[in-house]
């Protein structure tokens, strides 16, 4: 390895593939990797403490647009760690590489490290530590750190990505301290701002292209989202010189990310503007009534302030449970709070909101 300063350092190292879809040999496409080191043999490297890292290199090394692909999601990392430091780190790096089998010729790209997730909660602060989310598990929104969450769901509209989910772990990192999750998201390559040609985004969400932006925040009635809206805008001139200075770009893709974000920094101009371009279209817990017919029961109770409210005790049957399970990791049925009264027009959604539920 040649270091930062010029000198040459020897470690072991081992590789292993990770992920799945590259891993399909129908993909046709190199694999990523994950390099595993000796942290003893790290110290006084670039590599001190970390052990375990992923590499992002390019997935058709015989094609400069490829690479290209990889230094624009390099750059992505860059840009949010500019936004907040819970974020992960990453280095950029030249790498050759070598089939021992002699199948394949040498070849060599530039590709980068990301930073280790145990290193990435040891540096956020004491006593983080990182949540994996079982396989086919969700956490449910309460656990999450509100200006966290809100933050990531601004930085995944600004990059055009809508690969993510919070509550299911997917391309999202969960890091927790005394009960509260952060999340951390990483894997932009679907995202718009990076337009990798492979990428489509998920026919059920109604967007025909990545390119075309549509946030996925979640409804936070709570949460003044101007200061959050406020770091952007005080980044917006170091993001641009990010892209503008990066040697690396070429001038055509280089040009295309930067009015991509241009056109960001216009959506959040003012409050205004950032709520009618994207703030108030967010996701939201399905109303129960307009999915299916349920039987009711239970007492109705009236509230104060001279005014009525019923508390509806439903019985899920199972579809519509496996429903609520996947947007709230909510196990079992939910108890639903109707207020007919309320008004929903331009906020979250008022007349239904989750309460654990009693038997």
């Amino acid at each position: 390895m040649t270091t930062a300063a010029g000198g040459n350092v020897t470690i072991e190292a081992q590789l292993r593939t990770r992920g799945r879809f590259r891993l399909d040999k129908r993909s046709r496409s190199f694999p990523p990797l994950r390099l595993n080191l000796k942290k003893k043999q790290t110290e006084g490297t670039e590599f001190e403490e970390q052990d375990k890292l992923k590499i992002v290199s390019p997935c058709r090394p015989n094609r400069d647009s490829y690479e290209q692909l990889v230094l624009n999601e390099y750059l992505v990392y860059r840009t949010f760690a500019m936004i907040t430091a819970t974020s992960f780190q990453v280095r950029l790096a030249r790498i050759t590489y070598v089939d021992e089998s002699g199948d394949d010729d040498p070849f060599t790209r530039l590709a980068f490290f990301i930073e280790n997730d145990d290193a990435l909660a040891a540096r956020v602060g004491m006593g983080f530590e990182v949540f994996d989310i079982p396989e086919d598990k969700n956490l449910p929104l309460s656990v999450f750190e509100p200006t966290a969450s809100q933050t990531m769901a601004v930085f995944q509209y600004m990059i055009g990505n809508t690969d993510w989910s919070e509550v299911a772990g997917h391309n999202v990192e969960v890091l927790s301290i005394s009960g509260i999750a952060v999340p951390v998201p990483y894997d932009f390559n679907f995202s718009g701002i990076v337009e990798a040609p492979y990428s489509v985004p998920d026919p059920s969400l109604g967007i025909k292209r990545v390119q075309d932006r549509m946030y996925r925040g979640w409804c936070r009635s709570n949460l003044d989202p101007e200061p959050i809206l406020e770091r952007f805008r005080a980044a917006e001139t170091d993001i641009m010189a990010l892209y503008r200075d990066f040697p690396y770009l070429e001038d055509g893709e280089r040009n295309r990310s930067m009015l991509y974000l241009e056109d960001f920094f216009k959506d959040i101009a003012t409050p205004q503007r950032a709520n009618r371009r994207f703030l108030r279209h967010f996701q939201q817990l399905p109303t129960l009534g307009s999915l299916l017919p349920l039987s009711v029961h239970g007492p109705r109770e009236h509230g104060g302030n001279g005014g009525s409210r019923a508390w509806v005790d439903v019985r899920i049957v199972p579809s519509l449970l496996r429903l609520y399970r996947r947007c709230c990791g909510i196990d079992r049925a939910p108890v639903i709070a109707n207020d007919p009264s309320a008004s929903t027009r331009g906020k979250c959604h008022p007349r239904f909101h989750v309460l654990p539920f009693t038997p």
